[in-house]
């Protein structure tokens, strides 16, 4: 798996539409290997050691090893992590097989002794494409449990396994439960010398796998349906991805803001990514998630951001979208429009996704106690003066209501509707129109 891609997946915290955060995929990891250019464990700093397989290009563009279907694996010992009497296990992992000749078990990942008095846990793919996986305690082997998926080769699939003391075994393919099966396992290797292999088993009945596995995971807990869901929603964005680039600017001179530009859910409020806006050029780049409607804007201190919204839906995937955010200087007599606020047509009411953008205003209030803005309502021109006139003062003043309803004092806040006397573009095109209907915020004193 890509390093920058997994470091910013990681330090941003939230994934495809789930609300599970990175950390919450973090508890209980005991082992992952990410392969993003070797084979080691990014948890404990377990080393893989190589045998005959090799790192090639992987899903969209990103990195997975390549094994051959008969002596190629990855040894990663028997660290201690993996002999502790865990109440719950999750083995998960990225596989694209490939298609076999003969009847044959291929391993994705093992922990097997072939001893009835040692501890077992592992998962396979058999030659009808279908997942296995068993975790087994001393005197009790086992047959294993069978997904119901029949895998189609030659594709990639994100495979999960988990267990329970419960002797509960439940398998998902790509984020959705498979099957649930029974097993009698009650501890997990403590008694076990056995070592983890990826790809091979090698002792006794070698089971190789062919085709290219990614990102594999072990944890000492049994991940949730909610986990397993946000596990693959957080692999799959590398492939259900666009791009977002630009320069942060001072809207009055044009010049570079060095700050940070910000992205988030527009239906959640959520922060998706923080990215910094570095360099001669104050130039940024983000990867944002397909299917989403994301609000992004910069924070630079002294500033006032001109937000943006973007729906990623309205895009091919790996598309980029070159989008210069600009900065306004917090002093009196400057305006801002506030881009990310919605009403519906000819209506006044703000709709709820709104709110994120008025609650950004909310600490200016604080830091200037003296503080006193003005609302500016404007339209368009389609309809009467007299109607336009209204709307504009109306929305201006929906938006002050929200403004106090969160504990700002009413003398700071003025609200004005000016209607369609001050266009910002033409009226005679839709995107004009769209200019010219607008709320600014403007600074009276501070």
């Amino acid at each position: 798996m890509r390093i920058t891609f997994l470091a910013v997946l990681m330090s941003l915290g939230v994934f495809s539409g789930s609300t599970i955060l990175a950390q919450d995929l973090n508890k209980g990891l005991i082992l992952h290997y990410p392969f993003n250019k070797n084979a080691n464990d990014i948890v404990h700093d377990n080393m893989g050691e190589v045998h005959g397989t090799r790192i090639e290009e992987g899903r969209c563009g990103d990195k997975a090893y390549y094994f051959d279907g008969n002596s190629s694996y990855i040894e990663c010992g028997n660290p201690d992590v993996l002999n502790q009497d865990y109440s719950g296990m999750t083995l998960a992992a990225w596989i694209k097989p490939e298609e076999y000749s003969a009847k044959i078990l291929g391993t994705i990942m093992a922990k097997w002794a072939f001893d009835p008095e040692k501890d077992h846990f592992g998962m396979w793919i058999n030659s009808s494409y279908r997942i296995i996986t068993a975790f087994s305690s001393a005197f009790e082997m086992e047959n294993g449990a069978f997904s119901n998926t029949h895998l189609m080769p030659n594709s990639w699939y994100h495979v999960v396994a988990t267990w329970n003391r419960n002797r509960e075994v439940k398998i998902y393919i790509d984020g959705v439960l498979d099957n649930v099966g029974q097993q009698t396992g009650r501890g997990l290797n403590i008694q076990s010398d056995a070592s983890l292999k990826i790809g091979r088993q090698v002792i006794k009945r070698s089971r190789p796998f062919k085709g290219h596995i990614d990102d594999v995971r072990i944890y000492g807990r049994t991940l949730s349906e909610s986990d397993v869901k946000a596990l693959y929603d957080m692999g799959k964005e590398i492939c259900e991805r666009i791009f977002v680039n630009g320069s942060v600017l001072d809207k009055n001179t044009n010049d570079p803001v060095p700050s940070e530009v910000v992205f988030e859910d527009m239906e959640t409020g959520k922060v998706i990514r923080r990215v910094p806006a570095k360099g001669d050029y104050a130039y940024y780049e983000a990867i944002l998630p397909m299917d989403r409607k994301v609000a992004f804007y910069a924070v630079a201190e002294n500033y006032l951001s001109e937000n943006q919204n973007i729906n990623t839906g309205d895009y091919e995937m790996e598309q980029t979208i070159s989008q210069d955010l600009y900065l306004v200087p917090f002093e009196v007599g400057e305006s801002l429009r506030l881009n990310n606020i919605f009403f519906d047509f000819a209506k006044a009411s703000l709709r709820p996704e709104s709110h994120a953008e008025l609650n950004r205003i909310l600490p200016y209030f604080q830091q200037f106690p003296n503080l006193q803005i003005e609302l500016a309502g404007h339209t368009d021109a389609i309809g009467s003066d007299e109607a336009n006139q209204r709307l504009s003062e109306d929305r201006a003043n929906s938006v002050r209501s929200y403004l106090l309803s969160q504990g700002v004092p009413a003398e700071q806040i003025v609200a004005r509707g000016y209607g369609e006397k001050q266009p910002l573009a033409t009226n005679d095109t839709d995107e004009g129109r769209q200019k010219n209907r607008r709320v600014e915020f403007v600074i009276l004193s501070k």
